[in-house]
């Protein structure tokens, strides 16, 4: 946490976190600054009923209830389920993603893909672009293995941002 604040330098800086599914994450980067400007995107409905029960109404937080990925319009969305430790009502949501798991199954065998829905996309360029950011001081991102689509739909805010942290398997 302090890494990230003192590489960011800055207590306002414009952060967003892709894939911030209960908030746990966003409540974190809060922590850490003093009035930061937090984006976050999450598609999965479960997930979007926690973050707002977790993160509640901020004048400085904005919740997009859709995915970002390589391209703008719907997308095919696969959801988690099953048991992985605490789940949530509804079965486990964290590691739902628009890419099908691929070895996620092996390592975890209590986590269950059985459901798999539509749900709204947008390029990260396109955004940006449609909200007027120019600077991104951070990038949260846990996406469950669709980092490349990520990256492929936002290359011009990509050179534009400066520092991610991700998770990739």
């Amino acid at each position: 946490g302090e890494i990230i604040q003192d590489y960011v330098g800055k207590p306002d800086p414009t952060n967003l976190a892709i894939g911030c599914n209960d908030g746990s994450d966003t409540l974190r980067l809060l922590e850490k600054f003093d009035n930061p400007k937090l984006y976050c995107f999450e598609p999965d409905p479960r997930a979007i009923a926690q973050f707002k029960v977790n993160v509640g109404q901020r004048s400085n937080v904005n919740l997009f209830e859709f995915a970002i990925s390589n391209h703008d319009g719907d997308i095919k969305f696969n959801q988690s389920g099953g048991r992985l430790h605490e789940s949530p009502e509804g079965g486990w949501n964290g590691s739902s993603s628009i890419r099908q798991p691929k070895i996620h199954l092996d390592i975890y065998p209590d986590i269950t893909f059985e459901k798999e829905t539509t749900v709204k996309s947008l390029a990260l360029d396109t955004w940006c672009k449609e909200n007027g950011i120019n600077i991104i001081d951070f990038i949260w991102m846990d996406v469950q293995g669709a980092e490349i689509d990520v990256f492929k739909g936002g290359m011009n805010a990509l050179a534009k941002t400066r520092f991610i942290y991700t998770e990739y398997g």
